[in-house]
């Protein structure tokens, strides 16, 4: 996240507290709360890919549509191998619509590697929830 970057866009509208909203007297409170109110005003979303082959994606490599290779969706924020799951996980941002489950393709070094947008977190917490 940087200065550019809305805590809406970022996935993170959930940390805005009840009174905060409600007095709207926080910096950006114009733009994020209307970006509370009406999801369309959200033009990019940060979004989990994985990759099951080549190199892991890297920040600032391109997010490119897999149907048209001719249209950059967004780009990478991070991302780094998983010993855990056994393939390499990322995160970026994209202007498209991020649905879990679509192909896409990572400019990687000069070549296009396949990946998938997927659900975050990457690994589901083993916590007990009391219900």
């Amino acid at each position: 996240m940087d200065e550019t970057t809305t805590p809406v866009e970022a996935g993170l509208g959930w940390l805005l507290g009840k009174t905060r909203k409600e007095r709207k007297d926080f910096p950006g409170a114009a733009k994020i709360l209307e970006q509370v109110g009406d999801k369309s005003k959200v033009h990019r979303r940060r979004i989990g890919i994985v990759t099951k082959e080549g190199p892991p994606p890297r920040s600032h490599m391109a997010i490119i549509d897999s149907a048209d290779p001719g249209i950059t969706l967004g780009e990478i924020t991070s991302g780094c191998p998983s010993p855990s799951l056994g393939f390499n996980v990322a995160m970026g941002y994209t202007t498209g619509t991020a649905v879990a489950g679509t192909p896409i393709s990572i400019q990687v070094r000069n070549k296009l590697v396949q990946g998938q947008i997927t659900k975050m977190p990457f690994i589901k917490g083993k916590y007990y929830v009391n219900k």
